[in-house]
């Protein structure tokens, strides 16, 4: 049952269900291979279809409504909740299905160099895996451990440099990320972070140091998910930042594995489409979800 209540700063109705009167651990049933696990089986994930059938299910299981926190973490203060895959890529329901598919058994470790908010370790933690976030920005890892700890759950984030991943010093059995689109977005006025390199030529040999050092990081045979798209420069330039990936990945190491789509909403690309039809620009509705293999030996 939903519970309605009226926010007044932002005039909008929020909904929340009943608290859980177990852990949010204890309250996962993780789905068992069958019908249910159709929807990932295509090399086309209908993100926003994928997540309406579980986003109630996992705003119980996290206690949220989607509005609270800052705009880089799980939930968000402008009110546009992660859970509907309109803010981020990487909504709770999403991780959920990336786990089960590439991630291996419960207990396995995740590795994830560009951490940013909650919700890639939130989500592992509630599925009992050993998640390991790195992240440039303490004040975010402090954030992060404030949600997690409300519910009682626990993942290692360390503070530190996603390129390098200097202080890092095991094997992981699976590593997922989504690094930053270049300067698309600013993170932080470190000259470290990613989103601060001084040209994309920079910007790529920082995700091919990052391909390395996953290399470095991970068990043979393990997978690596990472979430990337096309996006312009400054120039209006499309830059295929994609197939970059691929080539950093590929000559780190990696076996390119798969490349799946990750099909979102149509509604904002028809806001979009105005300004788009002018400039003779398409508009973007997916991203890619890169699956890499480090190979047996």
């Amino acid at each position: 049952m939903l519970f309605k209540t009226l926010d007044k700063k932002s005039g909008k109705v929020l909904k929340a269900t009943r608290p859980l009167m177990v852990t949010a651990s204890q309250a996962y049933n993780r789905p068992d291979p069958g019908k249910v696990w159709f929807k990932t089986s295509t090399s086309v994930w209908k993100v926003d279809e994928l997540i309406k059938r579980s986003v109630r299910d996992w705003r119980r299981l996290t206690g949220e409504t989607g509005h609270t926190g800052t705009r880089t973490g799980a939930m968000r203060a402008d009110h546009n909740s992660v859970y509907t895959g309109t803010v981020s890529i990487f909504p709770a329901p999403l991780v959920e299905w990336i786990l089960l598919r590439y991630a291996g058994d419960t207990g396995s470790t995740v590795l994830d160099a560009f951490a940013g908010g909650p919700p890639r370790g939130l989500v592992s933690s509630i599925m009992n895996y050993r998640y390991t976030g790195i992240e440039l920005r303490q004040e975010q890892i402090d954030e992060n451990q404030k949600v997690l700890g409300r519910l009682g759950l626990m993942a290692e984030y360390l503070c530190g440099d996603g390129r390098y991943l200097d202080n890092v010093d095991m094997e992981y059995d699976f590593g997922f990320t989504c690094p930053p689109y270049y300067n698309l977005e600013k993170y932080s006025d470190l000259p470290d972070d990613l989103s601060n390199m001084g040209s994309y030529e920079e910007f790529n040999a920082a995700i091919f140091f990052n391909a390395v050092s996953y290399f470095e990081h991970l068990k043979p045979g393990a997978f690596l998910a990472y979430v990337v798209g096309n996006f312009r420069d400054k120039s209006g330039e499309l830059i295929d930042f994609p197939g970059h990936t691929i080539a950093n990945f590929r000559e780190a190491g990696f076996i390119y594995y798969q490349s799946i789509i990750l099909s979102k909403n149509f509604g904002s690309a028809a806001q979009r489409s105005t300004n788009a039809w002018k400039n003779r620009k398409l508009v973007p509705i997916h991203e890619n979800l890169l699956i890499f293999r480090k190979p047996e030996k």
